[in-house]
């Protein structure tokens, strides 16, 4: 989780644009699901890792789970970086972290 908000952190204006562009050009909405959509296959291929392992529940779609978790963090992130919304930043990585990880099935997370 702290290396997307890092990650989202410097290019919260670009990323804000391009969502707020994507809604109305199509050149980037593509932009926009592109850049989500690596996201998506990277957190997908982690919660495939994870349920091999035994650590995520196993009968989750891993490919949906991405989706809808990456949503959230996505969207807490642009309220945060890009919206200029207050958060504790220590303390949302900790929230999105443990919400991500109970959505998956992580015991004790």
């Amino acid at each position: 989780m702290v290396r997307f908000v890092e990650a989202f952190r410097p290019n919260a204006v670009m990323i804000g644009l391009i969502e707020q562009v994507g809604t109305f050009t199509p050149e980037m909405r593509r932009l926009r699901l592109a850049l989500r959509q690596s996201f998506v296959d990277r957190s997908a291929r982690g919660i495939r890792w994870m349920q091999a392992d035994g650590v995520a529940d196993s009968g989750l779609d891993p490919v949906m789970m991405a989706e809808i978790l990456g949503a959230m963090v996505d969207q807490t992130c642009y309220r945060w970086f890009f919206l200029g919304k207050e958060f504790d930043s220590p303390a949302v990585v900790e929230a999105l972290t443990t919400a991500w990880a109970r959505a998956i099935g992580v015991r004790d997370a």
